[in-house]
């Protein structure tokens, strides 16, 4: 979701990723129907590094003050618990302060101005996990940062109905919040 700046730490090595640029065509569908679908916008190499990163975000242990790690009990296992999210990455992590660097830019395009980044986070949807009701990513006092929000996806495993893809509706974004 783009918003407001993080602060991003100043180490590892800058350009790990390409920015992914888009063209008219892209930021006019976007415009019209509220969502825009980018297939091959990293490529196999970068998806390789993004997949590595959230392995290493998600063995990270867990520390008062840095990432937000939350739980839920599996469906499959009563008892068991399972990582549903990780957020506020990007401040601990070099790579996802590169990924949030360079989706900014990428947004700015559909915005036409700079984008900030106000939060950024990895959904897991593992066996036994719960899932996510149609909903749209907003909070009841996100209009005290920023007038308009986008969020940004990048899927690292196959996407498909039978595992439980994200569905967009087209045109929504024009009905405002529900």
């Amino acid at each position: 979701v783009i918003g407001r700046e993080h602060l991003a730490p100043e180490v590892g090595e800058q350009g790990m990723l390409h920015t992914p640029t888009l063209n008219d065509e892209q930021v006019a569908r976007f415009h019209g129907d509220g969502y825009l679908v980018v297939r091959g916008g990293f490529g196999p190499e970068e998806m390789h590094r993004i997949d590595a990163w959230t392995r290493e975000v998600e063995a990270m242990p867990e520390v008062s003050g840095r990432q937000w790690v939350y739980h839920e009990e599996s469906l499959k296992e009563p008892g068991r618990q399972l990582i549903a999210r990780i957020e506020n990455i990007a401040p601990f992590h070099a790579g996802f302060a590169e990924l949030s660097r360079v989706l900014k830019a990428s947004i700015g395009q559909l915005l036409g101005e700079d984008a900030v980044l106000f939060k950024e986070k990895i959904n897991f949807k593992m066996p036994g996990g719960a899932g996510f009701k149609p909903h749209q990513d907003v909070q009841a006092g996100w209009d005290t940062y920023a007038d308009y929000f986008v969020n940004v996806l990048v899927c690292i495993d196959e996407a498909t109905s039978a595992n439980g893809c994200l569905k967009m509706v087209s045109g929504h974004h024009k009905r405002g919040i529900f």
